[in-house]
């Protein structure tokens, strides 16, 4: 780790009082004194709540740091104590060069002042002198590009247009140290890519970047190295791919969260005397985490798990472009069963299937199954889906009967976030693999 840090935090802690009525925060105040001057033990009527418990790290100068964390885990919280507006129970912070931050959507602005007079306002917060900002002004406002607006008064600005102008205003104050709290969220597509190339030139130039954002993606892409915090602790901290993949398998595992041409090609089925596959307390989670999702099961059949893994066979949230992907899932057969049909699709959003198959297209036939087995199913492809979060479709059904009969079909059992090739942007729902060729004559 670089000797010359930008950042330092020792032992970082937060700690809330909690009171359960309002009427106890005015015993906290004269009861331990009456206490004390009787000789007694001093009451308390309020509960702990650590924010934030002794988080330790160094960030060097120039290098680029993601927090992850689910809701409530203590980001803002450790990013307000850095940034010095939020005052630390124990533990220390040093920082090393000039910070600039955009915490929250609307911090630092006048809601009555026009979006001028906020650039001004804003940028002296900073550090900013006001020739400073005067000769930067028209960069900030074509950045900010929110036209004739830029006079009116804040009060007036969609989310979007306040947080174009707060972060156009941060990332043109000449900071050393550039951080970033979800506040790009509410932009538009076009915008958040704009907001991107700006980052990647702010750590071109060797700024030091200090990210939040539940966009994993993102994280990946900006930052060297990641923090994970979680219950107001930190769980771990280190490569960015290894800390998301963590934080992605512990948010899958509590909460039945996973993030979250096409080629599409079954590998194998596996025999039932060897599918192996979750035991009984992960069958449970897993009924559990796709209950909130539509689901029509049967007595007959039903899945009982399901990973998507990487080619090495570990498992997978998030894919980049062109990565081979392979689900794996595992049913439980309850009843006797003539032909049995499965299929997967890969699902947008807006819950359109966007590729798939099944084992009837792709030549397997699973016939003859009897009341206790447990089948295991591989489909492999090629990821070639457009940035963005997508959901794994499952479905199982009865081939033998003119009338379709559906023993399982769960519309998420996964989800999927695919990542565009580096330097890249898919702008079509998916870019396969294209040959392209030039040629010249002479004229």
């Amino acid at each position: 780790m670089s000797s010359e840090f930008a950042i330092r935090a020792a032992d970082l802690s937060k700690c809330y009082q909690m009171y359960e009525k309002p009427g106890h925060r005015l015993k906290q105040f004269f009861a331990p004194r009456v206490d004390k001057a009787l000789g007694r033990n001093a009451r308390t009527f309020y509960k702990e709540f650590w924010a934030l418990r002794g988080a330790s790290f160094e960030i060097a100068r120039g290098e680029t740091v993601g927090i992850v964390g689910r809701n409530g885990s203590g980001k803002s919280t450790l990013l307000q104590m850095l940034c010095g507006t939020l005052s630390p129970t124990g533990g220390s912070v040093e920082i090393n060069g000039r910070i600039a931050a955009l915490l929250e959507l609307g911090a630092g602005f006048n809601p009555e002042f026009t979006g001028r007079e906020n650039v001004f306002l804003n940028g002296a917060v900073l550090g900013m002198t006001q020739e400073q900002i005067t000769a930067r002004f028209s960069d900030i406002e074509a950045f900010a590009d929110i036209g004739a607006f830029i006079d009116q008064p804040l009060k007036t600005y969609s989310s979007g247009m306040a947080v174009r102008l707060a972060f156009s205003v941060a990332t043109y104050a000449d900071a050393d140290i550039l951080v970033i709290d979800e506040a790009l969220s509410v932009g538009d597509f076009a915008f958040q890519a704009k907001c991107m190339r700006r980052l990647q030139e702010f750590i071109e130039g060797g700024g030091t970047l200090l990210f939040v954002s539940h966009d994993i993606v993102s994280v990946k892409k900006l930052c060297s190295r990641c923090i994970y915090l979680k219950h107001g602790e930190m769980r771990a901290i280190g490569p960015s791919e290894d800390v998301c993949e963590l934080y992605l398998a512990e948010t899958n595992r509590d909460e039945g969260l996973a993030l979250g041409g096409d080629s599409v090609r079954p590998v194998s089925m596996v025999a039932a005397g060897d599918a192996g596959g979750p035991d009984a307390d992960e069958v449970e989670i897993f009924r559990r985490r796709v209950a909130p999702f539509r689901r029509h099961a049967s007595p007959k059949c039903e899945f009982v798990g399901v990973d998507l893994l990487d080619e090495r066979g570990g498992r997978l949230h998030f894919a980049e472009w062109g990565q081979r992907v392979t689900v794996k899932a595992w049913l439980d057969v309850a009843e006797s069963i003539d032909q049995l049909v499965v299929a997967f699709y890969m699902r947008d959003r807006m819950q359109v299937d966007l590729m798939g198959t099944n084992t009837e297209y792709e030549g397997i036939t699973m016939e003859g199954l009897v009341p206790g087995e447990r089948v295991a199913l591989t489909f492999s492809f090629d990821n070639y889906l457009k940035a963005g979060d997508y959901g794994l479709c499952l479905i199982a059904a009865d081939k033998s009967i003119v009338t379709s009969q559906y023993f399982d079909w769960i519309d998420v059992a996964e989800t999927l976030k695919s990542v565009d090739r580096r330097g890249q942007t898919t702008w079509a729902l998916f870019n396969p693999g294209i040959a392209a060729t030039f040629t010249r004559s002479g004229v």
